[in-house]
């Protein structure tokens, strides 16, 4: 097994590796909603906030679609920490992985006692991650998505993965070009007062683009 948050930017290596030693490669891709990713990492930079929740939009994106020829399955971060046996046993036999015996109370015994589930320390909102609402629209998008790939992963959810992935691009260049942003970059964070940097925070997250 290998884990690595940024697999996908190596996935035709791993996979042209496993086919060279005659192995199956497969892939399970844990979902966390967006602002528990990007809100893990919150500073007071909010460049920097946006274009992490931009990067999460795009690598999952990506996941998505680099993984369709895979046999794969998803795994929500909650499930998994808090009920680890029905979405971990639904994953191996999708992928025909071995697994733990059910009928093997000690092995489920150690599973359990391995699992922490104070790991689930990030409970981030909107509220605490201001981000411009057209990149925000975008994220509750692809999250929605997200979540129903573990029941749902059929022609409907891959057609709305297909409709996101086209709306991306349009979405980045409107924030990353917006007036406000532009303006933000000349201006050296130290000359300004914190009440002014806090206020234009609120602004560049809150206050919908036109267009």
């Amino acid at each position: 097994m290998i884990k690595d948050p940024r697999l996908l930017w190596f996935l035709e290596h791993w996979q042209a590796a496993a086919a060279a030693t005659g192995a199956v490669a497969s892939c399970v891709t844990v979902l966390r909603p967006p602002t528990e990713v990007v809100g893990s990492r919150v500073t007071d930079d909010g460049d920097a906030l946006v274009d992490r929740l931009a990067g999460w939009i795009n690598l999952m994106l990506g996941t998505e679609l680099a993984t369709r020829a895979t046999p794969r399955a998803f795994v929500r971060y909650w499930d998994l920490i808090h009920d680890w046996d029905s979405p971990v046993f639904d994953a191996a036999a999708a992928l025909d992985l071995p697994m733990v015996d059910p009928r093997d109370t000690s092995a489920v015994e150690r599973v359990d006692a391995f699992i922490d589930h104070t790991l689930h320390r990030v409970e981030v909102t909107w509220d605490e991650t201001p981000v411009p609402a057209p990149l925000r629209a975008l994220a509750d998008d692809t999250w929605a998505a997200l979540d129903a790939l573990p029941e749902h992963d059929d022609a409907v959810t891959r057609a709305e993965f297909d409709r996101l992935r086209a709306l991306y691009p349009y979405v980045h260049r409107k924030v990353a070009g917006s007036p406000a942003r532009r303006i933000a970059r000349m201006v050296p964070p130290a000359v300004v007062p914190s009440p002014v940097r806090t206020r234009v925070a609120g602004m560049l997250g809150r206050t919908p683009y036109a267009g």
